[in-house]
């Protein structure tokens, strides 16, 4: 809990300057969730890379870390910190 904080303040205050969510509780919820789905990909991607392609453990931790990283920092910008432009 103490890390999910740590990481949803650092997100909220340096890494994204606007927030879609007016309920700060809410906004906190779906950062959770989003976090709890990398956790689950990153189970899936494990044993998929390692397990079903055969690659070495290392390679598909490397390319798991590469590929949840990619899907945490998106899901957060796009379905909590993005707001459209009036441009």
């Amino acid at each position: 809990v103490v890390g999910l904080s740590v990481n949803y303040l650092m997100c909220a205050n340096w890494v994204f300057t606007q927030s879609r969510m007016q309920n700060k509780y809410v906004e906190f919820t779906v950062f959770g969730f989003i976090g709890l789905s990398g956790l689950l990909l990153n189970g899936i991607f494990i044993w998929t890379f390692t397990e079903q392609f055969n690659f070495h453990y290392l390679m598909s931790k490397i390319i798991t870390t590469l590929l949840v990283l990619a899907w945490n920092f998106i899901a957060k910008k796009y379905v909590i910190f993005y707001v459209k432009d009036n441009d």
